[in-house]
């Protein structure tokens, strides 16, 4: 089936990630264009992904704090092939290390010729459909 692209509704959108009870609150943080972490409320420690207890002390008493979205590109892919459809190619996959002392995936922004290991960068939210997708671009 060809698809017309002229036609936004014919445009096939990004896989949906599967979204659990224990990553719900992060979701819906990007959504609002906040990155959330959980604090643990036993030792201090953070934590990403999410889950439901604490790696370190096994404590399920958490809370969320919201990161500045500034951090630095700790490391990164440049994906050509298998495309998926929804993406643009080359995509950038970046590791950022968050200023918070967490790491996170997302998206790279800038040309994937500029991006490079140590690169400080701040987030940007791309919205699709309900969802928002964590990426980021040179700061």
């Amino acid at each position: 089936m060809e698809l017309d692209k002229n036609n936004a509704e014919n445009e096939i959108s990004r896989p949906e990630p599967f979204i659990d009870i224990d990553a719900k609150f992060f979701w819906d943080g990007l959504r609002d264009r906040k990155i959330l972490i959980q604090k643990c409320l036993s030792c201090g420690v953070l934590r990403h992904p999410p889950c439901p207890c604490c790696r370190e002390c096994q404590s399920f008493d958490w809370r969320l704090v919201e990161s500045s979205g500034l951090g630095v590109i700790y490391s990164y892919v440049v994906v050509h092939y298998p495309q998926l459809p929804g993406l643009r190619y080359p995509n950038t996959a970046v590791l950022v290390e968050l200023n918070e002392g967490i790491r996170v995936v997302g998206q790279a922004l800038d040309d994937p010729l500029a991006v490079s290991v140590g690169m400080a960068v701040c987030a940007e939210f791309i919205a699709e459909r309900s969802l928002s997708y964590l990426a980021f671009r040179k700061a």
